[in-house]
């Protein structure tokens, strides 16, 4: 098959991550064009055939974002779209499948455009649940139903990254007739280096943003508890811009056992001295999400817990693993789940994981999409 993907800010963002690692597995067992916007190292992606370098002005996308939370159209998109066209004037491709998150929308805007004028099948790899359910409705949610609605009616076949994220977004937008559609996790990245047992002992660390429904107050007030037992006890957050002040309020005199650290692009180093790793889903009902930080926590030899809802994507992955402990927002149920990570870290079996990082592979997710894309033919 000829492919041309369609992604936007593949550099410095968790979703351009996830493209990265889903466009290499394709372009493995197809031939791969990359039609990108944003600063993006080519270098990075060597299986790809061609790379199409389609450029908007950073201060026009951020004019035309704020447009749209006003609720008005943004006239730099169709600039930007008219451009794409000129770019890929004259190819054919079998397929155009543009790679869709609910930050960076211009992919989105062009792809079935593309696929028409390149004679292809369009079809859309989504890692985010548009509008996200149980978030509260915004002027920005308003817009992204629409775009869904608009544009996802007429892709030949959908994607995304769990079961429950996509029964939920099926359900946004009228399904073309014989739309064909499957769960492609997040691929695992690839040459990941075991870091050796963990300097510190009881270590927690949590990566990643704190806002909105996700939230850490429930973490801390656990973490409090388990002060009282391990004196050396640390938790450490990085990346997520919280302020020292909020910390002392919930931690009070355990507030000096919390490492706040802003984003950093290697953890590398906070991984080595965390002998536990933190997930914390959105304390909603029927959370769709599965954070891409799991990923990234699964293939080393460490505990995880994590902080989830009933019956959530994390829940339904990954329960039933000695390794990874499974709590719901409660704050007793956190500190228990804590004790018990604890006293797992020297008696471990971490290879219970190698079927599943295994089902979750770059080859073993990229293999199953284009699998999947043979069948729109």
């Amino acid at each position: 098959m000829n492919i041309l993907v369609i992604a936007q800010n593949l550099d410095y963002t968790a979703p351009g991550n996830v493209f990265k690692n889903i466009i290499k597995g394709i372009s493995r067992c197809n031939s791969v064009d990359l039609l990108y916007n944003g600063k993006f190292d080519e270098s990075q992606l060597t299986s790809v055939r061609r790379f199409y370098s389609c450029q908007s002005n950073f201060f026009y996308n951020y004019l035309g974002r704020k447009r749209i939370f006003k609720n008005k159209s943004n006239p730099y998109s169709k600039k930007w779209i008219e451009k794409a066209l000129r770019i890929i004037e004259g190819n054919k491709y079998d397929i155009v499948c543009s790679m869709l998150t609910s930050s960076y929308y211009y992919p989105i805007l062009c792809g079935k455009l593309i696929a028409d004028k390149c004679y292809a099948k369009y079809a859309v790899y989504s890692v985010d649940a548009i509008p996200a359910p149980g978030w509260g409705e915004s002027t920005f949610s308003r817009f992204q139903l629409e775009l869904v609605k608009n544009e996802l009616k007429h892709c030949d076949y959908f994607a995304t990254i769990n079961p429950k994220m996509l029964d939920y977004q099926l359900s946004t937008f009228e399904n073309k007739p014989g739309l064909k559609h499957n769960v492609i996790y997040i691929p695992i990245d690839e040459n990941i280096k075991q870091i050796g047992p963990a300097t510190e002992k009881h270590t927690f660390l949590y990566t990643g943003g704190i806002y909105g429904k996700r939230k850490i107050d429930k973490i801390i007030k656990a973490f409090n508890k388990i002060c009282n037992t391990y004196e050396d006890a640390k938790l450490i957050l990085v990346g997520t811009h919280l302020r020292r002040s909020y910390i002392e309020q919930i931690a009070r005199y355990n507030s000096k056992s919390i490492e706040l650290h802003r984003y950093a692009k290697d953890l590398t180093p906070f991984y080595k001295r965390a002998s536990v790793f933190l997930n914390i889903d959105a304390d909603i009902p029927n959370d769709v999400f599965l954070a891409s930080k799991l990923m990234k926590y699964l293939p080393y030899n460490r505990q995880i817990l994590c902080e989830t809802g009933e019956n959530s994507p994390t829940h339904l992955l990954l329960d039933g693993f000695d390794t990874v402990v499974i709590c719901h927002h409660d704050e007793e149920e956190l500190y228990q789940g804590m004790l018990k990570v604890l006293k797992n870290v020297d008696t471990a079996e971490y290879s219970e994981r190698d079927i599943l990082l295994h089902e979750l592979s770059i080859e073993s997710q990229g293999k199953k999409l284009a699998e999947d894309l043979v069948f729109i033919l």
